[in-house]
């Protein structure tokens, strides 16, 4: 007697969950509906932080939440999350920025974190603007304590 193995889904649905995996470590993710590959977060926008901040006292950068984060002195200073720069400028700093332009506060998760920001690809277009947000949060940062 011969036994069959019925599986709920096609080998379509196989090889798109192989190709999936084998993405996911050149750093691809895939939608929900697993059809089109997109970005984790912007790497442009990660390499154009990464040259402004490369030579700073303290600097180091550590993948997390699905993006990436730069450190100051082992706090976490800024990141990229998708398209999006996300800022920890402090409660009274992230408030005046919501009040701006291209931004947003930072909730990825349903429950928004105070003290930080979201802002989106307009607001980080030129030099200067990505400039002055990255100084405003490395102010806030360098008023904590080093952490090892």
């Amino acid at each position: 007697m011969a036994i069959h193995y019925t599986y709920p889904f096609s080998i379509e649905k196989v090889n798109l969950i192989v190709l999936y995996i084998k993405k996911k470590s050149t750093g691809l993710a895939f939608r929900q509906n697993m059809e089109e590959p997109t970005m984790a977060y912007d790497e442009v926008l990660a390499r154009r932080i990464e040259k402004l901040m490369k030579e700073k006292e303290g600097f180091s950068k550590r993948e997390m939440f699905g993006g990436i984060g730069y450190m100051i002195n082992g706090n976490m200073c800024l990141g990229v999350h998708k398209g999006y720069l996300i800022l920890r400028l402090g409660k009274n700093l992230a408030q005046s920025a919501l009040k701006g332009k291209h931004t947003r506060p930072f909730d990825i998760t349903g429950r928004p974190m105070s003290g930080w920001v979201m802002v989106d690809r307009n607001g980080t277009r030129d030099e200067d603007a990505l400039q002055k947000w990255i100084d405003d949060a490395m102010s806030f940062v360098k008023t904590l304590p080093p952490k090892d």
